[in-house]
């Protein structure tokens, strides 16, 4: 039933997540603010996640593979946030030159954060 709940939560962070893709051009100021809010949002729910399930202590190379690659994902993803919120308080301070490592950045995170929650949910039914 946890699960279930996560994948949800996680889902909607998600949407908010394109939503606030999709701003980035028209209203920054809006961007910046969802933005955060996705990124504080999905780092409290890894935490969560890894605080309350003991997570860290069942990883082990023993582990199914299919569990490995979410972990893969799981974790670039929130490695990737570190990266953007970096990046991204350089180009609210008006360093424009930074502003093609935030579209890599962009272009890398947004697969990883939808195969995070492709891989979660399947793991559902694994």
């Amino acid at each position: 039933m946890i699960s279930i709940v996560t994948n949800l939560i996680s889902f909607i962070i998600l949407c908010f997540f394109f939503y606030g893709r999709s701003l980035r051009k028209s209203n920054t100021d809006k961007h910046i603010k969802i933005m955060s809010g996705v990124i504080f949002s999905d780092v409290a729910l890894v935490l969560f996640l890894v605080l309350g399930r003991s997570a860290l202590s069942k990883v082990s190379m023993e582990m199914p593979v299919y569990l490995i690659i979410h972990i893969f994902f799981a974790l670039s993803t929130v490695i990737l946030y570190v990266a953007a919120v970096i990046v991204g308080l350089k180009l609210k301070r008006g360093q424009t030159r930074y502003l093609n490592k935030m579209r890599l950045i962009d272009k890398v995170l947004t697969p990883m954060r939808v195969m995070t929650l492709v891989t979660s949910t399947a793991l559902m039914f694994i």
